[in-house]
């Protein structure tokens, strides 16, 4: 057996040694850095410096406060602009309002249209109508009044007279169910 002997092949385990110029290169590299973090530093330190001084100073130092001055009063609101489109979905809403019983959101929605068409009579006549419904009989008389004076050849112009003295007689009554009697002859939410 000593004779077979085959030559084993012997493995070194080689060190990788790193050649001089990239070790200066990693040198550079970590100089550069530290000089990067040391101006950073000196930032930080110099922003947080200045700002105890001003952290310090006195109200006495500054001297009096101004004497008080009134503020501006707010600008006037400004007024609707004459908007038809806005004007007609307003009186569909509150006319949808009015079929569902919510008399003071139909009073808002005709407000609203009357604001933004003043010469449609319409509004008037509807908002006139929620307020007879909603028992609101002075503003129901004046709502009314406004809409003959706008649509000063209303077909129903000689029936408003019979309609106002049923909402005065109504009133007179104390109820609060002749507000819908008096309304039932007129329908112009359909």
């Amino acid at each position: 057996m000593a004779g077979n002997l085959v030559p084993q092949a012997t493995f070194m385990i080689a060190k990788r040694i790193t050649p001089a110029k990239t070790m200066r290169s990693a040198r550079n590299r970590i100089r550069f850095l530290k000089a990067i973090l040391a101006l950073i530093a000196a930032v930080l330190a110099s922003s947080f410096a200045a700002r105890p001084a001003a952290a310090q100073e006195s109200a006495l130092d500054k001297g009096p406060a101004p004497p008080y001055t009134e503020p501006a009063p707010p600008p006037a609101p400004a007024e609707p602009t004459y908007d038809p489109l806005r004007a007609d979905k307003s009186v569909e809403i509150g006319t949808f309002y009015m079929k569902r019983g919510n008399y003071d959101a139909a009073i808002e929605r005709f407000q609203d249209a009357t604001r933004f068409q003043p010469k449609l009579a319409r509004p008037y006549s509807l908002l006139g109508e929620a307020y007879e419904r909603k028992g609101d009989v002075d503003n129901a008389l004046a709502a009314y009044r406004k809409y003959l004076e706008v649509y000063r050849t209303a077909p129903d112009r000689e029936k408003a007279p019979d309609r106002s003295s049923q909402i005065v007689r109504a009133r007179s009554a104390g109820s609060t169910r002749a507000w819908d009697d008096a309304a039932a002859p007129r329908n112009t939410c359909g």
